[in-house]
């Protein structure tokens, strides 16, 4: 038996009924369930290890945004059982967006097994949509063509999605539309979202970024879940 100690903690740890870690070993299938949902989730290495997301003097101005933030994760596995997805926005850089959307998706992968025997899909994807869509391009004229077209289907199938950094940049046509056609089967297949931006939907609504027909989708996903991180970034003074 190999227990699971020092930089393998287990990832359940928090939410597991089993307190006496020499009890613990990497067989458990909780343990197996919850690495094989990280393994295929794409979150990036930077993200995998678990950090603290607290107000400060510096982003004091976001107290309620945190509040919203951690009762949307606190509930998740409701919120992605009816569907509920989340637009987290704000137009300083490096302020917490992205890190809040994978603290929520992993917060999912932990309430997953008090509720299933067993993961037999992954049930969560990261995906930051620039360098989505420039794989996509690179595509066309490379050998990655088939895990890239899996990659887009799973876009359309998994239960969250977290949809990071969307537009960043005015999207050719071919983009847009790409675009619309996940976001549309994401929206009628009522599979969770949660989207990331510098920008407001009001600014996205612009033809020249994302347009009506796109950004109304994403308030059909979000249900007006709207929030917006205004604090500065994290970078100049401390990674989140």
């Amino acid at each position: 038996m190999k227990s699971i100690t020092g930089n393998d903690r287990c990832l359940i740890y928090s939410n597991c009924k089993v307190k006496d870690t020499a009890q613990c070993d990497i067989n458990c299938s909780k343990y197996v369930q919850l690495k094989f949902q990280y393994s295929v989730s794409n979150i990036p290495k930077k993200y995998i290890k678990e950090h603290t997301l607290s107000l400060s003097a510096k982003n004091i101005m976001d107290e309620n945004s945190y509040r919203k933030l951690n009762e949307y994760k606190k509930n998740i596995y409701k919120n992605v059982a009816i569907s509920k997805g989340a637009f987290i926005w704000g137009h300083n850089k490096g302020n917490g967006k992205t890190s809040w959307a994978i603290k929520i998706m992993k917060e999912y992968f932990r309430q997953l097994h008090n509720f299933m025997g067993a993961y037999e899909k992954p049930y969560g994807l990261y995906v930051n949509v620039p360098t989505f869509f420039k794989q996509m391009r690179d595509s066309f004229n490379s050998e990655n063509t088939k895990e890239i077209r899996t990659l887009e289907k799973n876009l359309i199938e998994t239960e969250l999605l977290v949809f990071d950094d969307i537009g960043t940049e005015a999207p050719t046509t071919w983009v847009k539309e790409s675009l619309y056609i996940i976001i549309n089967q994401r929206e009628m297949e009522q599979k969770t979202t949660i989207f990331t931006s510098n920008l407001s939907l009001e600014d996205l609504e612009s033809e020249d970024l994302l347009g009506t027909r796109i950004v109304d989708r994403i308030y059909s996903l979000c249900l007006d879940n709207i929030i917006e991180l205004k604090g500065p970034s994290w970078r100049r003074g401390g990674n989140l």
